[in-house]
């Protein structure tokens, strides 16, 4: 039986100050405003995404094993927390100056991509940090209830900007009335505050992560990066006769890069290709928000009573079932 004390809930915690960067920034607000309303061309918009995305997903290639490796051996994982945490909140709040036609928005694309990494690279270390916090046998039920958590939190604060914020091309928000404290629908700064939302979302409910998770208790050598790129170099030896690694980082190669394409130009497929506004994209996300959210939860029991690699290829079945039809 779990016990939940103010360090596992701190550390489920993440999953909910984290998670709207993905829902609403990448998926279905940003995203699909950037490509239509920003660039102003869609083909163009689309494309400049698209590279910005395989620009983030080449660097975590290149950073995440060794970063994978540091926080297996350095005991200053929050130092680590902060920084990327910082990176998230720049990229968040740069929506913020993303106007109708703006001629910088090389620029903002490219604060958007370094927040995208840092929100990446962050849960290196969170993840590290798990085991810590509870035993092996609930690590899979703390997991997935803190991703359930994760896609609550962004659903709550996705309703919360269709409500008040986010308007449609007629300039009305999910209530029929202009955006609050008066913000300029012709510059579409409802939809625009987004950004800052989200980063302040963030950085409210990192407290209690910062606050209540304990450090590493492993002593930080003075060569950290040494030890770690070392300790890297003696996985990947092993590559060659660890079949079953070698396996798990392959296959996870290819369905997380999917996963990332459909999360990356869903919204914006939708938005371009379908017509949907904000508004709908948003109504669709929520609906979205409430199955990830119930199957999450569900899926850290079935991790528990089925085991991992059941779990996930009955979910990645079922995934590669729903994008053939």
């Amino acid at each position: 039986m779990v016990k939940y004390d103010k360090k596992i809930w701190s550390w489920m915690l993440y999953d909910w100050a984290a998670q709207p960067y993905s829902t609403l920034l990448i998926t279905f607000i940003f995203a699909p405003y950037f490509t239509s309303v920003v660039v102003g061309d869609p083909i163009l918009g689309q494309s400049l995404w698209g590279m910005m995305t395989a620009v983030v997903g080449l660097s975590l290639a290149v950073l995440g094993p060794v970063l994978g490796a540091i926080s297996d051996t350095s005991g200053l994982r929050k130092i680590w927390m902060a920084f990327f945490s910082f990176l998230y909140v720049l990229g968040a709040y740069s929506m913020w100056w993303a106007f109708p036609g703006a001629e910088s928005f090389t620029f903002i694309l490219v604060l958007f991509g370094i927040g995208m990494l840092g929100m990446e690279l962050s849960q290196i270390f969170v993840n590290s940090m798990l085991p810590e916090i509870c035993s092996e046998n609930d690590i899979g039920r703390v997991s997935g209830n803190g991703w359930s958590l994760g896609y609550v939190g962004g659903l709550l604060l996705l309703f919360i900007t269709l409500l008040f914020f986010a308007e449609n091309n007629a300039g009305h928000t999910l209530l029929g009335n202009p955006p609050v404290f008066g913000l300029d629908v012709s510059a579409r700064e409802g939809t625009r505050a987004v950004g800052p939302l989200t980063a302040i979302w963030y950085v409210l409910f990192m407290i209690p992560f910062f606050l209540f998770i304990p450090e590493n208790k492993v002593k930080t050598s003075k060569n950290v990066t040494f030890s770690a790129l070392k300790s890297l170099w003696k996985s990947i030896k092993k590559l060659p006769t660890d079949i079953s690694l070698s396996s798990y980082l392959i296959s996870s190669m290819f369905y997380r890069d999917a996963l990332v394409g459909i999360y990356s130009f869903g919204g914006i497929y939708a938005s371009g290709v379908l017509g949907w506004s904000i508004t709908q994209l948003g109504i669709f996300g929520i609906v979205s928000g409430i199955a990830a959210a119930i199957f999450t939860f569900l899926g850290g029991f079935a991790d528990k009573f089925f085991g991992p690699k059941r779990v996930i290829i009955f979910c990645i079945s079922v995934l590669i079932l729903v994008c053939i039809l």
